[in-house]
Parts: C-alpha cells; structure tokens; sequence
C-alpha cells in the first residue's frame, strides 16, 4: 500500500556529444528504462532506445554498446557514469518517481491514531524530500564537475519546448496502454498542471 510518492530528482542527459535538439538524437543508442511512454518519447526524438539492466549501463557506455543514458544527478555520480561520457546535459526531462509503501496487513493492524501519526508524517516529509533530493543532486553535481573534465549543458527554455513537443507521443502511447479511464486521469492531471503553471 502506497503511502507516499517522492522524487529522486530530475532525469538528465548524459553521452558523448551534445544534446540540444531533438536531432542530435537521430540514430542514439541510448539507454532508457522499458516503459512504453519512455521509449516513444525517445523514438519520437529520433534516437534508438535501448532498454538495458542498470548494473550493464557503465560498461555499455565504455563499450560502446549504448552512446547515451538518462538519470538523477546522484545516480550519475554514484554509478561514475561521468568517467565514461564527455557531456552531461541537465534536461529536466522527467521525474524519477520512488514512493514508501506499506503491508497492507501490517498498517490496517495498528491502532487508529498510530495509524494517522504515520499518514500525517508521510504527508508532512513531502516538502522536506524536494529539499533533500536537491541538496543531494546539488552536492552529486558539484562532485561530477571535480572528479572529471565532463562538459555540463544546461537547456534553455525553448530547447527543451521542442523536446516537450515530440515526447507527447508518449503520451498516445499511455492512452493506448491504460484505457478511457487512465486517459481520464491523465487529462485531469495535465489540466492541473497547466493550471498552475498559469498561476
């Protein structure tokens, strides 16, 4: 059972060239996790997604195996991927999305108020976890930049505009794989974000 979503961070770019535009991606081999919604948004770029085990991600990049990979900033430090790109592109792309989950038996066992303390303290430590995955990935970043000579690029606005434009058959994709009713929610939460986005 769910009890919260956090983020790990930003997904951000690495590989051996820059990544501005959708068409330096033509023809990539890069690394992306098998979701349906992930691979068409990088198909829809012109690359050539390569699902592939994370523990293989390093050495598929020193081989050449895959030209290019996505995650976190702490991901990126953690597992050197900086010791075998030239370039780290901070692309925002999506969120790595994480959340804490509880046995269902277990929480519905507890007493009433034990079991509110701990809702209360899971929707409490939302704010806090931006906070901390910042202070993480700022710290991750400024060891990448020490550790290695990688070349970091920050996207502007409008270069990541025609990322977002070709990444919405992502979201077709979605629609086809969960149906009227997935659709409906996915439509309510792009509402909600262009919503506040307005703000």
């Amino acid at each position: 059972m769910p009890l919260s979503f956090w983020t790990e961070g930003a997904m951000q770019w690495t590989a051996n060239k820059p990544l501005t535009s959708p068409d330096d991606f033509k023809g990539l081999k890069f690394r992306t996790m098998q979701s349906p919604m992930i691979l068409a948004a990088y198909e829809a770029y012109g690359a050539n997604p390569t699902p592939m085990s994370y523990t293989e991600v390093y050495s598929g990049l020193q081989l050449n195996m895959i030209e290019g990979q996505e995650n976190p900033i702490s991901a990126i430090h953690t597992s050197k991927f900086h010791e075998v790109q030239d370039y780290l592109i901070e692309a925002n792309s999506n969120l790595f999305i994480t959340a804490t989950c509880v046995n269902p038996d277990f929480f519905n066992s507890l007493p009433e108020d034990i079991q509110q303390i701990i809702l209360d303290t899971a929707e409490e430590m939302i704010p806090r976890s931006f906070e901390i995955q910042e202070e993480i990935n700022s710290a991750a970043l400024e060891k990448i930049q020490a550790e290695s000579d990688i070349e970091v690029i920050q996207l502007t606005d409008e270069q990541r505009a025609a990322f977002e434009e070709k990444a919405i058959a992502g979201y077709e994709v979605y629609e086809q794989v969960v149906g009227p009713e997935g659709k409906e929610i996915l439509d309510t939460l792009r509402a909600e974000i262009e919503a506040i986005e307005a703000e």
